[in-house]
């Protein structure tokens, strides 16, 4: 069953999560452009203290090619920090 993301149920998500995992396709960026809000939401989440995974399951480019997009677009990446094949 879903629930709607309203401010409560944000809190409580942040509350009990130290990790997030986003994929990055079509969540974060559509080709070479950033999607609205991904910078924005990624930065709430380092500023209160949470790890951010990157997931893909796009095997054309290397964990440093996806780091390196991804710090092009704005975002933190390391690449121990990418999930993919």
């Amino acid at each position: 069953m879903s629930t709607q993301l309203d401010n409560d149920n944000f809190r409580t998500l942040l509350d009990e999560n130290d990790n997030f995992l986003f994929d990055c396709d079509g969540v974060l960026w559509h080709g070479n452009h950033l999607l609205p809000g991904a910078a924005e939401s990624l930065a709430l989440l380092k500023s209160k203290g949470k790890k951010v995974y990157y997931v893909t399951n796009n095997s054309t480019s290397t964990r440093a090619q996806y780091a390196a997009k991804c710090q092009k677009l704005g975002l933190p990446a390391e690449e121990v920090r990418l999930c993919g094949p």
